[in-house]
């Protein structure tokens, strides 16, 4: 395995140790969107202290040693914390390894919404270019998590031909079931919800309920969980339907791992249609080991992308097709260049700006120290309007 990935996998087996009172998944460190948690209970005088579990360490060893057995499951979930481009990396490096044991392969993918494999699909055909595909899947709008970290699998299953799949059900979707609105759902948007949803997983409702607690702003638990599990059983329902329809083929998932630790979310439903098992491997962010959360732990060297450039600036974009200055960040370099509040961005380096999508592809190749030629439409004096050309050095 190479230096840049630099994983060693921990093999499932731990020591078994004392069991702890407290629930596994008020431990666990990682809540169920794959960002961290802080985990931490209180523990009040006169409690009894349960002695910690521990780890042989000697039986540590690196990826490698464990990639056959990896690789030989019909299929791979691969967890991650969003914005870790380790993380990412390592799905990466799994995905190489299951293609060369299988070209029959297809990668799903939690970022991308059902309603848009439409794009995948093209993408991946060779159909339409990268700023094309960013635009029509809606990623901007829809993930915002930095794409780069997701670029390298994009780009290793568009030159090998890897079907990727979108998992997810639509952000639409989800905010009708959150307030209660499903009869206001359209006949697509019913189309996304699975005919049969397991609700009987009171581990999984508990481990829920650690998330819920993060979330001030979801105000009925009940819908919160209808939310998650209508999107496990929507990944769930996808990934199946392709192994189901490819016998001999191999799928990997990517997505959080709160979707995939214990097999609650997206394992057990996949297994429920298939009867196929697989294999869970997780990137290393929980804060305290349970044999049970997953097959492998991958412990990457972490890694992070480039500083993303910035030309600095806050944008009204409640007018479609127009994005205008009404603020500065700090230091600003476009305010430095001379742009001003209600001027309206028309391109960036030649490319037209009319979304923040557009600007987000503008700027992707870009890196800090960069000149860029910016122009803009500034309002004039009696509704007249000119345009300007002027240059931007990034930040």
């Amino acid at each position: 395995m190479t230096r840049t990935i630099g994983a060693i996998a921990i093999a499932a087996t731990l020591l078994s140790g004392c069991q702890t009172a407290v629930s596994p998944h008020a431990r666990l460190g990682m809540n169920f969107e794959g960002h961290g948690m802080d985990g931490m209970v209180e523990f009040k005088p006169g409690e009894t202290y349960e002695p910690p579990r521990m780890l042989d360490l000697s039986a540590v060893k690196p990826m490698d040693d464990f990639t056959a057995k990896i690789v030989a499951q019909r299929v791979i979930y691969v967890g991650e914390s969003h914005d870790r481009l380790d993380h990412h990396l390592n799905q990466l490096e799994i995905i190489r390894r299951a293609y060369a044991a299988n070209k029959n392969l297809a990668i799903g993918m939690e970022f991308f919404q059902q309603p848009f494999q439409f794009a995948l699909d093209d993408y991946i055909a060779g159909k339409i270019d990268e700023k094309d595909f960013l635009r029509k899947s809606e990623y901007y709008l829809r993930w915002r998590i930095d794409y780069r970290n997701y670029r390298p699998i994009l780009n290793f299953a568009r030159e090998n031909k890897i079907p990727v799949l979108a998992l997810d059900i639509s952000e639409e979707v989800r905010k009708k079931i959150a307030r209660g609105e499903t009869d206001t759902l359209t006949d697509a948007e019913k189309a996304q919800i699975p005919a049969e949803i397991d609700r009987t997983n009171t581990d999984y409702r508990e481990m829920l309920s650690q998330v819920f607690a993060m979330h001030p702003d979801s105000a009925d638990f009940d819908r919160f969980v209808e939310v998650q599990l209508t999107r496990d059983e929507g990944m769930a329902q996808t990934a199946a339907a392709w192994m189901q329809a490819n016998p001999n083929g191999k799928f990997v998932v990517l997505s959080g791992g709160g979707h995939l630790i214990y097999r609650y979310g997206i394992p057990s439903r996949v297994k429920r249609r298939t009867g196929v098992d697989g294999v869970i491997v997780l990137n290393d962010s929980i804060k305290e080991y349970d044999e049970n959360i997953a097959d492998y732990l991958l412990m990457p060297n972490p890694v992070r992308l480039p500083k993303e450039p910035r030309i600095g600036v806050m944008l009204d974009t409640s007018t479609p097709g127009q994005l205008r200055v009404t603020g500065f960040a700090d230091e600003s370099p476009a305010k430095k260049a001379g742009i001003e509040t209600g001027d309206r961005l028309l391109s960036i380096d030649g490319q037209a700006i009319g979304s923040m999508a557009d600007l987000k592809i503008a700027l992707l190749d870009k890196n800090p120290g960069d000149k860029l030629p910016v122009r803009v439409n500034r309002k004039g004096w009696f509704g007249s309007e000119k345009e300007l050309g002027l240059e931007v050095t990034l930040y």
